[in-house]
């Protein structure tokens, strides 16, 4: 996942954004501000950090784990903080 290239990313954001996210555009204000987190859903193994990283690049992005890592349920893998939006849109990518 490490030496994932850019294109392959901006190829699927293109996918799964294409003209723009409709529902996040018209329900959220331009200039919002979060910090989102990532938190496994389930016990498992870690993958694709790296990935999520350049998916988020214009954010702060901070990792708590690293590909490889086992998790419980419940554990905060990473933190973004940003726009809202451009979160929202990016984040069913990333994950």
């Amino acid at each position: 996942m490490k030496h994932v290239k850019q294109s392959i990313i901006s190829r699927a954001l293109e996918e799964d954004i294409k003209s723009g996210d409709i529902t996040t555009n018209s329900v959220i204000p331009r200039n919002c501000i979060i910090t989102a987190r990532i938190i496994a859903k389930e016990s498992g193994v870690i993958a694709g950090i790296p990935v999520a990283q350049r998916i988020f690049r214009r954010m702060s992005f901070r990792a708590f784990v690293h590909d490889g890592v086992s998790v419980a349920r419940g554990t905060v893998v990473a933190e973004i903080r940003g726009h809202t939006r451009f979160i929202l849109s990016r984040g069913r990518t990333a994950l």
